[in-house]
């Protein structure tokens, strides 16, 4: 697995609250686009993008859940 921004930057709360409303907005937006494919290949790259996404929004969650206890 690769690091991503995400991975490597101490934030502040208002930050990380920051990064989970933009993946959650581009997984909302890559699950848009693979609706409207018209090719399987198209849609496949599009909801594996929004999969990546609402994982990456889960574990940012998780991160800061637990930072706060």
């Amino acid at each position: 697995m690769s690091l991503t921004p995400f991975d490597t930057h101490q934030s502040t709360d208002r930050e990380d609250f920051g990064e989970v409303e933009y993946l959650l907005r581009r997984a909302d937006e890559e699950t848009v686009a693979a609706i409207r494919a018209t090719d399987n290949r198209v849609f496949a790259s599009h909801a594996g993008m929004a999969k990546s996404y609402s994982i990456k929004s889960l574990e940012l969650i998780a991160r800061i859940d637990g930072a706060a206890r």
